[in-house]
């Protein structure tokens, strides 16, 4: 019976400390000391949000290493990773997070997001997880799963009224593309309005989004999509085109997702344009189980993304 205990006791020790626990966190867009921040600016914001809202004591970008907390999240900068790996390997901090705005494939930068003192690889989506473990195997069991979420007290919108506006989220693909997409709608009874990607500020498309019944992205990938969570925060639905592979850094990728967290509360997926028009026939049907805000609010809030990001590290088996 004392050996039975003694085992049960052992198998508790182990399992405290195979998980990761730290004092302070550095989160990093630019090298300790010098450097201008880089990355996906919504991301960045999402992570700080996060991180505030569930108390979590942390610094960003600190000036000097004295500042460094025992665990150092680079979230976007390869001069930063090289650093903090430096950092790792002399022993001057204990643990090491990296990404997920750090490289478009794995195995670039000579292979640097599989060296060994990295001890977890956040990133955005499952497609996103397949196609980097084929480029860096050796990223294999360190991978954590972290869509950033979005301010739903921004992305936040007015008493809808009856609108037969459509906003087109035009991305990637030609203007023919876009303008059959047009045309569709239009055969529909639809107002379609355009709105180019990399074109608008936050202001803008919160605006366009408050006029539209719901949106038509056109993008051939995400790694996860900000722009469409904003759409749901809004409580706006959307049909997305899915195209399935995209060639990404030389390599085609398949499959590949336009919308990896979209479900049947925020929208539908659609390939062909006779899917498009299939959707928009039904389109009560379509849209009546849809609740994006709902959605978005019980899962991707900052709030909630980086509570669940925390418990994943936390619980992470090194």
């Amino acid at each position: 019976m004392r050996y039975v205990r003694l085992l049960l006791l052992s198998a508790l020790c182990n399992i405290s400390v195979l998980g990761i626990t730290f004092n302070k966190l550095s989160v990093l867009t630019k090298p300790i000391g010098y450097g201008a921040e880089k990355g996906h600016p919504g991301v960045r914001k999402s992570l700080l949000a996060g991180l505030s809202k569930n108390q979590q004591l942390f610094n960003y970008n600190p000036t000097c290493l004295d500042e460094c907390g025992d665990a150092v999240h680079v979230l976007a900068d390869i001069n930063a990773l090289r650093q903090a790996i430096r950092l790792k390997q002399q022993g001057k901090i204990k643990y090491l997070l990296a990404g997920p705005t750090l490289m478009v494939r794995g195995n670039e930068y000579n292979h640097v997001l599989g060296s060994k003192e990295i001890d977890i690889c956040i990133l955005n989506s499952d497609w996103i997880q397949q196609a980097y473990e084929y480029d860096e195997p050796a990223l294999r069991g360190k991978i954590i799963l972290w869509p950033a979420g979005v301010n739903t007290d921004f992305w936040k919108p007015r008493a809808h009224t009856q609108s037969k506006n459509v906003l087109i989220y035009w991305k990637t693909e030609g203007k023919d593309f876009c303008n059959a997409v047009k045309e569709t709608l239009k055969k529909y009874g639809w107002n379609p309005v355009v709105l180019k990607y990399g074109n608008y500020c936050p202001n803008e498309y919160k605006q366009f989004l408050d006029e539209s019944a719901f949106a038509v992205f056109i993008g051939s990938s995400e790694s996860q999509g900000i722009a469409l969570a904003e759409s749901w925060a809004m409580d706006v639905p959307t049909l997305v085109w899915n195209p399935g592979k995209r060639l990404i850094a030389g390599r085609m990728h398949d499959p590949v997702s336009a919308a990896p967290y979209l479900t049947s509360y925020t929208g539908a997926f659609w390939k062909e344009m006779h899917e498009l028009e299939y959707l928009l026939e039904h389109i009560d049907d379509v849209l009546c189980p849809c609740a994006p805000r709902e959605w978005m609010l019980e899962n991707m809030t900052n709030e909630i993304t980086v509570q669940r990001l925390l418990q994943d590290i936390q619980e992470y088996q090194l």
